[in-house]
């Protein structure tokens, strides 16, 4: 091989590694900006999450609504379930006096101030609105196998039950299905600790007859 085609053979080598670095460079730039992309794509996600969780949080603080509006006076059974047990009171009317009683357990020693305590909470309930009825995943909120259950029975015969579920983001309450529409809201977590009463804290030490302030016409001494 003569000098004039050594170095013809020397310049297509050098073109070579100049086409195969570019070709590498090229390489290179697509995934940088690839990754500048995905980069950019995912700090906008995470912001716009951010963002949504932000709201919720907001939401979840100001947006109150009215769940129940009904009087204890008009509550004439009251049934609850929790971790331990299940517990199930009737109201006993006597003239101008009356009493919370455990149903099939009239000698039971009801604490009947503590029993008015927890179907209190139900019965003038606000809370914050989460999803309607319709579409309701009930286990994404813990509500589909819950042992924290509400009855309330009214003397012109409603039904209204509840489910307390899993706690909700944020510490805002509890979720709480509304059977009689199928509505999750958020409740304060004072409902759910209501709910969890130990049952030595239903018993009276001493019974005494009590009555419904609302249902007393007239007081003698």
């Amino acid at each position: 091989m003569d000098e004039r085609d050594e170095r013809i053979q020397r310049i297509k080598r050098i073109r070579r590694k100049r086409v195969i670095t570019v070709l590498v460079l090229c390489g290179v730039l697509v995934a940088l900006v690839g990754g500048y992309k995905s980069l950019i794509r995912h700090n906008e996600e995470r912001a716009a999450k951010e963002a949504a969780e932000d709201q919720e949080r907001i939401d979840s603080v100001t947006e109150k609504v009215q769940i129940t509006d009904f009087l204890l006076r008009d509550v004439s059974e009251f049934a609850f379930t929790n971790a331990d047990a299940s517990y199930h009171f009737v109201w006993k009317q006597e003239g101008n006096y009356g009493n919370w009683i455990r149903q099939g357990q009239e000698n039971f020693p009801t604490n009947a101030e503590k029993v008015q305590t927890i179907a209190g909470y139900f019965c003038n309930m606000t809370g914050t609105r989460k999803i309607s009825g319709e579409g309701v995943v009930l286990e994404t909120y813990g509500l589909d196998d819950t042992r924290f259950t509400a009855t309330l029975t009214l003397d012109d015969g409603t039904v209204e039950k509840f489910r307390i579920g899993d706690a909700a983001p944020y510490s805002a309450g509890r979720y709480m299905l509304k059977e009689s529409t199928g509505e999750v809201f958020i409740v304060s977590n004072l409902i759910y600790k209501q709910l969890s009463t130990e049952e030595k804290k239903l018993v009276q030490g001493e019974t005494f007859p009590s009555a419904m302030p609302e249902k007393i016409s007239q007081v003698r001494i």
